[in-house]
């Protein structure tokens, strides 16, 4: 069985899912691009500092998808 993501809370619930696994990635060593850090635009878009520890900035990753999960939940009974 498949999930369709079809609601714009589905939709940047994934997009934040795939954000924290890149810093995750990130903080082991890999890179994402050539350009910039994931963990620097992460840490922006959540409104952290850029210079934010990864653990911090998966920390409020993983807060804002537990709200995007309340709320999605909260729709879907």
């Amino acid at each position: 069985m498949s999930t369709i993501i079809t609601t714009p809370d589905g939709i940047q619930y994934a997009r934040l899912a795939a954000l924290r696994g890149a810093v995750k990635l990130e903080s082991l060593g890999l890179r994402h691009s050539r350009i910039r850090s994931v963990r620097k635009l992460a840490a922006i878009e959540m409104g952290l500092k850029p210079t934010a520890k990864a653990a911090d900035v998966i920390a409020a990753l993983k807060t804002r998808m537990d709200e995007l999960l309340t709320k999605v939940k909260e729709q879907n009974p």
